[in-house]
């Protein structure tokens, strides 16, 4: 083995390498004795015995300081006659997608009282449906991810997603893994006063919709009757339309012309009556200015990060929307603050998932025809966190 390596230069980097040898197990013996080479390190090893054929390894380690193992996988080979043949060109984070079991320590929040196992309760879409919505699917889709790859973990539980206090020390899920006693944290808001603290991940919520649309074509024997053509025409003015197409120009023009009319004239009728019967005044609040100058009362839901919203907001609606209606009182749950909006009078802010089930349960259908929903906050992704140049960000992003 070349001796003239120094082993400390391997340690928690992510810098290829290249290592010549005639021992492939001396090497694998000499780097599993006190080094960490990260999950994400690109370290390559080209071993041989006659200088003639070489083998290509990469080599890592699962998780050094989680139970990991050190791992040498075969992704080449090099000849003189032949030069470089790659026999693995997939991901480098799919090829190593097995962690081999490692533990590993999440972080997530909850923000009211829960009953029962916690993993179950994270997990669940049965149990106290509407409550901690976020927080639950964020939690499931971060452990999904763990078991992808193989990886086993336990569970911090905090009562914050993480806020600063006065010496700049993080609560919550950001301090859990500020201070090192977590490796990764579920989702939580990008804040520039955390990115000193913590590495974001990739966003948590990403939709792909697939939408096909198979059209067939058949052909019929048309009946070139007076009785086809009344029926066809009928068929058009009552919106069922026809089974026959005319073949020739004039007709298809007649029919196209003859259904134009058919619709406009069923949608005349149809919004006549029920613009009659549905019309109703049009709001007196469309946004909060018009919030902040109505007689309504205002209340939210005791949350950190909406009281964080209010005492740290640059807007000046929701400053002033804050000095004259929401009180310390006017912090409530959900049951009571919607008990409240059921009575008159009063609006109330929640998440939609929180408040709809409520809302279904306790309001009569007029109350529930007299609802109005005005945007609060914008909408924003949370983001995964994970410690300070962790070696399992990149990882997490690819899954």
């Amino acid at each position: 083995m070349d001796e003239s390596i120094n082993p400390n230069l391997l340690i928690e980097t992510n810098k290829i390498a290249v290592i010549v040898n005639g021992s492939c197990s001396n090497t694998e013996t000499f780097l599993n004795q006190k080094i960490n080479i990260n999950i994400n390190v690109d370290l390559t090893i080209a071993v041989t015995k006659d200088n003639q054929f070489w083998e290509i390894f990469e080599l890592y380690n699962t998780g050094y300081y989680h139970g990991g193992k050190l791992k040498m996988n075969l992704i080449g080979h090099y000849s003189n006659y032949h030069g470089y043949i790659i026999r693995e060109r997939r991901n480098k984070y799919w090829r190593r997608k097995n962690l081999g079991n490692i533990h590993l320590t999440l972080a997530t929040m909850l923000s009211y009282p829960y009953k029962g196992q916690l993993e179950i309760y994270m997990r669940s879409d049965s149990i106290d449906k509407g409550v901690d919505t976020m927080n639950r699917v964020g939690y499931t889709i971060v452990t999904e991810c763990l078991d992808f790859y193989n990886a086993s973990w336990s569970t911090i539980l905090t009562h914050s997603w993480g806020y600063p206090d006065k010496n700049n020390t993080f609560d919550g899920i950001i301090g859990e893994v500020q201070r090192k006693r977590a490796d990764m944290g579920t989702g939580v808001y990008a804040r520039p006063d955390r990115i000193t603290y913590v590495d974001y991940g990739t966003s948590m919520y990403i939709l792909a919709l697939i939408q096909s649309v198979e059209i067939r074509t058949m052909r019929r024997n048309v009946e070139n009757s007076w009785s086809e053509s009344l029926m066809c025409i009928l068929g058009h003015l009552c919106q069922q339309g026809a089974s026959d197409t005319p073949y020739l120009f004039s007709g298809r023009i007649l029919i196209f012309t003859l259904s134009q009319f058919a619709l406009l004239l069923f949608q005349l009728y149809s919004a006549s009556v029920v613009s009659s019967l549905l019309i109703k005044p049009p709001p007196n609040i469309r946004n909060l200015q018009d919030l902040v100058h109505s007689k309504l009362g205002f209340g939210c839901e005791d949350l950190k990060y909406v009281r964080d919203l209010f005492n740290t907001t640059s807007l000046p609606v929701l400053q002033e929307l804050k000095q004259q209606k929401l009180k310390e009182s006017n912090y409530m749950s959900p049951s009571d603050g919607l008990a409240l909006v059921n009575k008159g009078g009063f609006s109330y802010f929640t998440e939609l998932n929180t408040g709809y089930p409520i809302i279904e349960k306790t309001f009569s259908n007029s109350h529930v025809c007299d609802l109005q929903t005005l945007k609060l906050i914008r909408d924003a992704r949370v983001y995964t966190n994970f410690q300070k140049n962790s070696p399992f960000r990149k990882m997490m992003n690819v899954w």
